[in-house]
This record gives C-alpha cells, sequence and structure tokens, in this order.
C-alpha cells in the first residue's frame, strides 16, 4: 500500500543521502477535533516541536504519520494535513497520511505521540513515549526527560540508546476497523 512505498522510499532516500537517523511520530492530527483542553493540545504542539528542533540540522529525517482511519475521529485529508503542520508551525521533514493503519500498526502504535528512531543502520533504536512526563502542564515540558532527544544524542555520539524502550502515553489511536 503507499503507506509501505513511502516508507521504502524514505529509506532509500535516507540512505542515498546518507542521512542521519530517521524519526517517526505517528501523530495525532485528530487533537484539532477531540475535546482536548487547550493546555493539553499546546503541552503536544510544544512537545513535537521542541523534539523536532533537536533533530533538526543533525542530518536526521523526521516523519510525521497521521494513521487515523476515514470516518474516524482525527482522519484529515491532504489538504488538512499541510494546514495542521502550517498551525502548528511544525518541521517535520514530512508527513505520511496512513487511513490503513499499515505503519502505526507496524511499530505497534497504541497512543499518541508514539514516537520510533531508526538508526543508520535502519534499525529501531527507541520506540515508546516522547518524554517522561505524562502530563498536560506545557511547563512540565522543560523539566521532562525527552526519550527522543536522548536517543538522537547518543546516536550521534557513537553510543548505544540507553533507554531503547518505554511505554507511549495520549490519546488512542483511531484505525481502521475491519
Amino acid at each position: 500500500g503507499l503507506a509501505y512505498d513511502t516508507a521504502r522510499a524514505l529509506f532509500r532516500a535516507r540512505k542515498r543521502l546518507d542521512a542521519g537517523a530517521v524519526i517517526f511520530e505517528i501523530a495525532r492530527s485528530e487533537i484539532s477535533y477531540t475535546d482536548q483542553r487547550p493546555s493539553e493540545y499546546t503541552f503536544v504542539v510544544v512537545t513535537s516541536a521542541t523534539t523536532q528542533s533537536a533533530g533538526a540540522g543533525e542530518g536526521d529525517i523526521w516523519l510525521t504519520i497521521a494513521s487515523s482511519a476515514p470516518g474516524q475521529e482525527g482522519y484529515v485529508s491532504p489538504d488538512e494535513a499541510r494546514a495542521d503542520i502550517a498551525r502548528w508551525n511544525a518541521a517535520p521533514s514530512d508527513y505520511l497520511l496512513d487511513p490503513d493503519g499499515v505503519v502505526g500498526h507496524l511499530y505497534d502504535a497504541r497512543a499518541t505521540p508514539h514516537m520510533v528512531v531508526i538508526d543508520r543502520a535502519g534499525m529501531v533504536a527507541y520506540m515508546g513515549a516522547i518524554d517522561d512526563k505524562p502530563s498536560v502542564d506545557p511547563a512540565d515540558v522543560k523539566t521532562a526527560k525527552n526519550y527522543v532527544v536522548a536517543a538522537l544524542e547518543e546516536l550521534a555520539a557513537g553510543k548505544p540508546v540507553t533507554i531503547s524502550g518505554t511505554r507511549a502515553y495520549g490519546c488512542s489511536v483511531k484505525y481502521k476497523t475491519s
């Protein structure tokens, strides 16, 4: 399917460009459609932007993935996805719409954001929560241990990733039902 082909193309491009790590973010594009409080929405956006900025300039590729199915809460069209990225002032390398949930299921994403860092060898170096504070308070971002930033820093230093997996927290992914 489209998700598989896009992911394959991404990895081919990463190899051709000799890019750094690839960061997959199983995104909660449906944030604007939920009953979230503004503080929770802000927390998710700020955390995502902070992490994306940490990867920028390192040769890393950031792929935001929306696995919400058509007819499910949070599904977005390509135009809506582009508008979300602009509104959030986010800076992913690209935005993958995964309405069949192929990529989301491949990485067992159950909550968002679900973060996956893949090293230069194509191996999963980290998968799980974005940080260690499942809080909706934007002030907590400043004191949180950001697992993605830590993984990227360790990979850049040629070290093994100390914390390679955690449990993602947040809203559930709204997959296509059979």
